[in-house]
Parts: C-alpha cells; sequence; structure tokens
C-alpha cells in the first residue's frame, strides 16, 4: 500500500502523492483511489499519522492517513522510479 515511513519513501510537506487505499467503494469518503495532492500539513499521532491534503480534482483540503497516500517520483527497494517497470 502507501509509503508508511520506509527510509526512501517518507512523506513531507509540499510532496506530491497519490491515494492508493483500495477500498474506492465507500461511497463515504470524499476522496477516491488515483485522486493526487499536495500535503499541507502532517499529523502523528499515537498508532497512526495523517496528512492533509489538498486534492487536485475537488480542490477541497482532505484529511487521509498516510497508509492510504504513496509519494509520486518515490524510488522502491529495488532503487527504481516506482513507476518504472
Amino acid at each position: 500500500m502507501g509509503c508508511r515511513n520506509p527510509k526512501d519513501c517518507i512523506i513531507d510537506l509540499g510532496d506530491l502523492v497519490v491515494v492508493v487505499f483500495p477500498k474506492d467503494d465507500w461511497k463515504w469518503q470524499r476522496y477516491k483511489v488515483g485522486d493526487m495532492g499536495i500535503v499541507l500539513r502532517i499529523m502523528h499521532y499515537k498508532d497512526y499519522s495523517v496528512g492533509q491534503v489538498r486534492l487536485i480534482r475537488t480542490e477541497k483540503i482532505e484529511t487521509i492517513p498516510l497508509d492510504y497516500m504513496k509519494k509520486l517520483g518515490c524510488i522502491n527497494e529495488s532503487r527504481r522510479f516506482s513507476d518504472d517497470k
């Protein structure tokens, strides 16, 4: 799923992220799989972290768990960009 603090993929303020959580059929969510946005704020709690993200599609700020997001342009364990095959 998303990047929860691996060395090469820490989500920081100002990063461009994409929502990757597979539960896209939840009707109550205001964000969907594939939504992209800019991270404006990160909040850490005891068991999880969330980011406030300004989504490009809706132009609204949503609070999304970091586990539900992936940083675009992130390098994975094979040292390739995540979009490379």
